[in-house]
């Protein structure tokens, strides 16, 4: 039976995997929408939420002045207004990114 690869979830219409919490302040997800396309491996900054809106993980209600994950890279991307709460971000996340593939080697 395989690991899961993170935190996953499908509560607000789209998949949210979270992978790492490399700092205090950074959370990598992934996230893919049947409508604005997918993300891996994507890096979000904690900051402020300037609206008001649905957690991009859980669907719970954000309010404005919250603190939360969000993309920070110019020109945004299409998920840009899609926020976790630091709240809903584990303080620490464990991955089995499970066994190599089949198809790699070893270059020494």
């Amino acid at each position: 039976m395989s690991k899961p690869v993170g935190i996953q979830s499908c509560a607000a219409g789209h998949r949210t995997v979270l992978f790492e919490r490399p700092k205090a302040d950074l959370l990598v997800v992934s996230w893919s929408g049947a409508r604005r396309g997918h993300y891996s491996e994507h890096v979000r900054r904690l900051g402020i939420a300037s609206t008001a809106g649905p957690c991009a993980f859980s669907a719970t209600a954000i309010r404005k002045g919250d603190s939360v994950f969000k993309p920070n890279t110019r020109p945004p991307p299409f998920n840009a207004g899609d926020m976790i709460p630091q709240s809903e971000a584990p303080e620490h996340i464990s991955i089995d990114r499970g066994p190599p593939m089949s198809n790699q080697t070893s270059i020494t």
